[in-house]
């Protein structure tokens, strides 16, 4: 065999290897020319979104980086990086997601999944449009990562009704196999590419619906915090910002939708595979719906279980609308005994105790009964037993969420947030439109690899000082560029959607990144539409109001939900 051919089978094998060894290496001029912290935190960044890209690492591994390196190379200590990888957004995450087993153990995520099915029919795309639409509205108001937890079960379990009746497939092949010292365990699913349709939608849908209102997104309340703070005497109307947002996030979702149809639904293309696997016969129809209909009959009432785990549901998402509403006092405002604050995760956890607590069946209520027959014969358990939820929570996703918030803080303390909203002040000579197209491009391109909130935390104090420099409205910029901070699509890393459908699915960040730069793209021009062409009609753009401004250093503190 020629040493060529040796070669080629042996990179096929290990090109990893060789990446992870060499990748680093080319990198180093990055610091070594000019050594200081930021260029050492750019090739931190740098590194670790090859890895990402390449998934040459798992990317839960690649997420751990930070906290061997920035300690190593002076950035931030071991203590600082370490707290980014437990924070109230990851408690929230953690908890959105035991909420959405508690659903998925007490089967209720089936009841629902078979209702939707009677009601929209077994056509593959009226789903999609439904779960689309669903999502979108819910992720509206409480946090976009709850919601895409909530959702992905009964997303699951709707597309394993449709492949027991021939209607498309949900991985590519029978999983894999392979023994550990855990036992068996599934590896290597390869998820269709309708499938990864529907999850990505589900992701991108909670992501665009949290643009539509001020609780749905973290950066928009970042946004709300540090306006009204520069600007003392100016509030965020929220009447404003449903007229503005609500056109964007259903147009930005409309064009999403047929995008993603396109890439992965054979819309327009009836003779793809991924059309072919929607086709079925009328005869087919007909007996899927009747076997739904008896599959109700056969699930019976509601039982205690899906009662109350339906009730924490709504609790919980009660909890999340009305602690901070905005347009009237939430219940947060009102709890005063102690001046602390209250924000998602105290909210999403004291559910999460109550289904720890409250027992799955009614029999504990004749424990005293004088009939036997009604007596418990046995411990009951909770509505949700932590050996169901200890394999099914994605431990993984602790450390690819801290891994942005590391980033953020990493950027902050050597100085490369400054550095990047520095080179932004040159836009003090250019247009109102100017400045917001290169702002919101900005923003666009920095959330990729960082959380939202951070992005808005770094950028929009310093577009604060440029409107003021250029004499415009500064709600013109600021607020473009706040829903511009949205706009992470490209890997798992740049939220919190993205990352659980990621993992739950086994979605490849390359189809991630193929799909979400199309997405961004949208997003950026249907923003530069809505904003250039109607704010006008709102505020005086081109008129910088004449109340009290308050300089604030760029990276100013806000800590909101994600």
């Amino acid at each position: 065999m020629s040493f060529s051919k040796n070669l080629r089978i042996a990179f096929k094998f290990y090109w990893k290897a060789v990446f992870i060894i060499f990748y680093p290496v080319c990198l180093l001029p990055i610091f070594l020319v000019n050594n200081n912290t930021s260029n050492r935190c750019i090739y931190v960044i740098v590194l670790m979104a090859g890895l990402w890209i390449t998934e040459a690492l798992p990317i839960p591994i690649t997420s751990l980086i930070p906290i061997a390196l920035f300690p190593l190379m002076g950035i931030l200590d071991s203590k600082e990086t370490a707290a980014c990888y437990i924070t109230e957004p990851t408690i929230l995450l953690i908890a959105g997601y035991m909420l959405a087993l508690a659903v998925e153990s007490s089967n209720l995520q089936m009841r629902i999944s078979l209702h939707i099915i009677k009601l929209i029919g077994f056509s593959p795309r009226k789903l999609h449009i439904g779960f689309t639409c669903v999502t979108m509205f819910i992720s509206m108001w409480i946090s976009n990562t709850a919601t895409t937890a909530l959702m992905i079960p009964i997303v699951f379990t709707t597309l394993k009704e449709l492949e027991e009746h021939g209607v498309g497939r949900i991985f590519e092949e029978e999983a894999r196999l392979e023994q550990d010292e855990e036992g068996p365990d599934e590896v290597n699913r390869r998820p269709t590419r309708s499938t990864m349709g529907y999850f990505i939608t589900i992701a991108y849908a909670s992501t665009i619906g949290g643009t539509g209102y001020l609780t749905g997104n973290a950066s928009n309340l970042a946004y709300k915090g540090i306006y009204e703070t520069a600007f003392p005497n100016l509030k965020v109307n929220s009447g404003h910002w449903l007229l503005l947002c609500v056109p964007f996030m259903l147009i930005t979702m409309f064009i999403t939708f047929f995008w993603i149809e396109l890439l992965y639904m054979g819309l327009f293309r009836p003779k793809s595979s991924a059309a072919e696997q929607f086709k079925a016969s009328t005869e087919e129809t007909v007996a899927a719906k009747a076997y739904i209909v008896e599959k109700l009959q056969r699930m019976g009432w509601i039982t205690f279980h899906e009662i109350a785990v339906a009730t924490c549901f709504l609790a919980a998402v009660i909890l999340w609308v009305l602690r901070e509403p905005q347009f009237f006092p939430g219940w947060a405002d009102f709890w005063v005994p102690y001046d602390t604050t209250i924000k998602d995760a105290t909210a999403g956890v004291a559910i999460l105790l109550i289904l720890f607590l409250v027992p799955r069946t009614t029999r504990c209520c004749y424990t005293f009964s004088s009939d036997e027959e009604k007596k418990p014969n046995s411990q009951s358990n909770g509505l949700l037993t932590w050996k169901y939820s200890l394999r099914r929570i994605p431990w993984a996703l602790i450390f690819v969420i801290g891994a942005g918030f590391s980033i953020a803080q990493g950027s902050h303390n050597s100085g490369l947030s400054e550095r990047m909203t520095r080179d932004l002040e040159g836009m003090e000579t250019y247009s109102p439109f100017g400045v917001l197209a290169v702002a919101a491009l900005a923003a666009t391109l920095m959330t990729q690899l960082t959380t939202n909130v951070a992005v808005s935390g770094m950028l929009i104090p310093i577009l604060a000082t440029i409107a003021k420099a250029t004499d415009v409205h500064p709600q013109y910029i600021m607020w473009s560029s706040t829903i511009a901070c949205s706009f992470a699509y490209l890997f798992p890393v740049s939220t919190p959607p993205n990352a659980l459908v990621a993992n739950y699915i086994n979605i490849p960040t390359t189809e991630m990144m193929k799909v979400g730069f199309g997405t961004a793209i949208i997003s950026y021009m249907v923003l530069l539409m809505i904003f250039a062409g109607f704010l006008p009609f709102l505020i005086e753009i081109d008129k910088f109001p004449l109340d009290a401004y308050m300089e604030l250093d760029p990276g100013v503190s806000t800590t909101v939900k994600e």
